[in-house]
């Protein structure tokens, strides 16, 4: 279940870096499209081994959502998290303040909207495991930029053998369990979400959540956290603050790292079906697990130093600085996503749980998403902050925080001044 867009925390227009704004809003889309196979039943039907005849249109989408969006949006918004935790973090230190008991409550704040959103709307929600990381990690913020390195390879490497050192140390699986799970919980999810009640609907959530969720969500903190840890060494670095002066380390980097991942994504699913059952086990199975989670990760990567280059010539700057406002409001739309789209597929709303093809919801996918830009930028030209993006600003404040923009410099000197 994939990753949510957001920012560590909001910041005022004029400390932003606006091209992170603008990578959150376009992996949204990515978000978007990989969390509609849940929302839509798809991978409750891929649970229960039921073929999906998609044709060779939704095929299309099918292959461009699994090669180019899958694990590379939440490897992103992992990314992009530590970045902005990091940034929040000195721009609060150079005020003065304390930051750890400040991001304490803002995690806090961030893993009680999550269990909300995972308990009472959504098994796939990805806030609490991100609220989680970030409480792994403040303490580690201050560290110089290879150490952070190093932590997040060593947890990269650590992590993904972690089935085979369950094995040796003959410890339980905690994530295992679900395997065998599967078909039953599809078969369930379609009794409830295709055909039940919204009572029915809410009390199997509930037990989904409590069964499933909090094994995703502890899924998610170990796919998430070496990634979290690459973004806050990539934020301390300082490659950041001259992106003139750090472009040669960004062309670098997008060389290194999508062409990589782009190879990796681009192996069709069959070939891994051919590799002999005697290389599925043990320490090569891990070995494999590192080479294509890597790719992923370094195909992000790829994504994110792409996007920073192009954002340098004025041509992409004036047209992709569209989305800025999107990035601003990714947590609002990342919640409003889950509210349409169980009412949409769900039996208490539209019902069409199960009968739309890929390729449709695809394409509703993106009819959703430009109507979301649309009013990110209706509600930005009124308002300071998002709604959710207000809650939780509200919610790590302590206090009543003003949605107002602030008034332009100009205006209040031109006023009589009391």
């Amino acid at each position: 279940m994939s990753g949510t867009p957001f920012e560590s925390a909001p910041l005022s227009q004029g400390e932003r870096i606006e091209g992170l704004d603008i990578i959150r809003a376009l992996a949204l889309f990515g978000v978007l499209q990989m969390n509609l196979t849940w929302f839509s039943g798809e991978a409750y039907r891929m649970w229960n081994h039921e073929a999906i005849t998609p044709g060779w249109i939704g095929s299309g989408f099918m292959w461009l959502r699994n090669s180019l969006l899958a694990g590379r949006a939440m490897s992103l918004y992992s990314l992009l998290f530590g970045i902005g935790l990091t940034l929040q973090m000195k721009r609060i230190q150079d005020r003065g303040r304390t930051f750890l008991t400040f991001g304490s409550r803002r995690m806090a704040a961030l893993a009680g909207i999550g269990v909300l959103h995972g308990l009472g709307l959504w098994v796939g929600d990805i806030l609490l495991g991100y609220a989680l990381i970030g409480f792994m990690v403040l303490p580690l913020l201050k560290a110089k930029a290879r150490t952070l390195l190093g932590w997040a390879i060593a947890t990269f490497v650590l992590f993904r053998f972690q089935g085979m050192l369950y094995t040796h140390l003959h410890f339980p699986n905690a994530l295992s369990f679900s395997t065998w799970m599967q078909p039953w919980v599809a078969q369930a999810a379609d009794r409830a979400y295709g055909h039940g009640t919204l009572s029915e609907i809410l009390r199997f959530h509930a037990w989904e959540w409590a069964h499933l969720g909090l094994a995703c969500t502890f899924s998610s903190v170990l796919l998430c956290l070496p990634i979290f840890l690459l973004g806050a060494a990539i934020s301390r670095s300082g490659v950041l603050n001259d992106l003139e002066v750090s472009a040669p380390f960004f062309r670098k980097l997008f060389h290194a790292c999508f062409w990589f991942g782009l190879a990796i994504s681009l192996i069709p699913d069959a070939w891994y079906d051919r590799v002999p059952q005697v290389w599925m086990q043990g320490w090569r199975v891990a070995v494999l697990k590192l080479v294509v989670s890597g790719g992923m990760i370094t195909h992000a990567l790829g994504y994110f130093s792409g996007i920073l280059l192009l954002l340098r010539k004025p041509w992409w700057q004036a047209r992709l600085q569209v989305f800025a406002p999107m990035g601003r409001m990714a947590l609002t739309h990342y919640l409003t996503h889950t509210l349409i789209w169980t009412w949409v597929f769900y039996h208490h709303g539209l019902g069409l749980w199960y009968r739309l093809s890929p390729g449709t919801y695809f394409v509703l996918g993106v009819a959703l998403y430009l109507a979301q830009l649309a009013f990110s930028h209706w509600w930005l030209a009124r308002f300071q902050f998002g709604p959710m993006e207000w809650v939780w600003r509200c919610l790590s404040y302590g206090r009543i925080q003003s949605m107002a923009k602030p008034r332009p410099m100009e205006v209040l000197v031109a006023e009589p001044q009391p």
